[in-house]
């Protein structure tokens, strides 16, 4: 099995990489695709080892060439938060599409085709809605955690359609918290229904479920085991493929105090992460690098040396590959960066078109 650091460092240093990368015009965005080939091919691997499926999780990047690479890698599936996001699955050729999401309405339902689809409803009003346009379909359902979305287990208690779950599905759940209610689903459920498919979400949870190194997590699978012995476990990572795919090539438009001014917003460019710089490599000081926007918080890297840098120079970020083009802001009317895709020995520069 390939070594996830040595992957990095051939691909990261690549000639051809470096080259493109240089090439590329600044307030642009390079995905490395052939990286994240091997990175999903690496994931598989190892969840296969451990006969566990892989989904990746649409919301973290659903640019079109993105998701194709991905399929092309071979992964199980892909999880979709809306019915944008099933459409732009669809639009990749992934023949294994699972739903899940407070959004859906029934309208929503009415347009997808379960024949490739399989819809985790996450609340009461889903589950009749997609049995009454579906009455022989089976259902999944998100069971309500630690956070306020799912489907509480008295709630479920009061379905008629308990006969008709197969799957059950976790997010963002502590694993106390995921035992106690796996505990009290089986009882639930004892009798009427073989539960086909148990997915433990995205997140931290589903690194440890990768390395499979975890005490709380190789309980938490056997207990699995224990309680629905034909199940197959299913998480669905985003970030864990596609983030360290991105990179952002920026340029000083002005040096203001010490303080570097790019030609990018960290603000507008998404509203969860901020970019981690590359190059050039910066000591520790007291100057920030700031974007272009007039909000006080639009800040890039903050207490470094920056009295090297110069007007004009170019600056290499990382980390950009997931939640950018689908967490992206607006302020002031900046448009998002351009997007290039760097596939080795063919790459192209086509803008995702929204």
């Amino acid at each position: 099995m390939e070594n996830l650091h040595q992957i990095f460092k051939t691909e990261l240093y690549n000639k051809q990489f470096e080259s493109y990368i240089s090439k590329t015009q600044d307030n642009s965005i390079v995905y490395n695709l052939r990286l994240l080939k091997r990175i999903t091919k690496y994931y598989l691997e190892m969840a296969e080892k451990n006969k566990i499926q892989i989904l990746y999780s649409v919301k973290a990047n659903m640019n079109l060439p993105v998701l194709q690479t991905i399929e092309e890698a071979g992964i199980h599936g892909f999880d979709c938060a809306s019915i944008y996001e099933y459409y732009q699955a669809k639009k990749s050729g992934m023949k294994s599409i699972y739903l899940v999401g407070d959004g859906f309405i029934k309208s929503d339902l009415e347009k997808i085709n379960f024949n490739i689809a399989q819809f985790d409803c996450s609340t009461v009003n889903q589950i009749n809605g997609l049995k009454q346009i579906h009455s022989d379909i089976k259902v999944g359902v998100r069971l309500k955690g630690n956070s306020f979305f799912g489907i509480t287990i008295n709630d479920l208690k009061k379905s008629k359609y308990l006969k008709d779950i197969v799957r059950l599905h976790f997010h963002a759940d502590s694993i106390d918290r995921i035992n106690m209610q796996l505990t009290v689903i089986s009882k639930l459920l004892r009798n009427r229904v073989q539960i086909e498919k148990v997915n433990l979400g995205g997140g931290i949870l589903a690194l440890k479920v990768l390395k499979h190194e975890d005490k709380k997590v190789l309980n938490l699978l056997n207990r699995i085991k224990e309680l629905f012995p034909n199940a197959t476990v299913i998480i669905e990572p985003g970030q864990l493929l596609s983030s360290s795919i991105g990179f952002l090539i920026s340029k000083v438009i002005d040096i203001n105090d010490g303080n570097i001014i790019l030609n990018n917003s960290a603000f507008n460019l998404s509203s969860w992460y901020v970019p981690k710089l590359m190059t050039p490599h910066l000591p520790k000081g007291n100057n920030n690098i700031i974007g272009n926007t007039n909000w006080g918080g639009d800040v890039f890297t903050d207490n470094v040396d920056t009295t090297s840098v110069a007007i004009g120079e170019r600056m290499i970020f990382g980390l950009v590959g997931a939640y950018y083009t689908t967490t992206q802001r607006s302020l002031h009317g900046y448009s998002f960066p351009n997007e290039y895709y760097f596939k080795g020995e063919k790459s192209d520069g086509t803008k995702f078109n929204r």
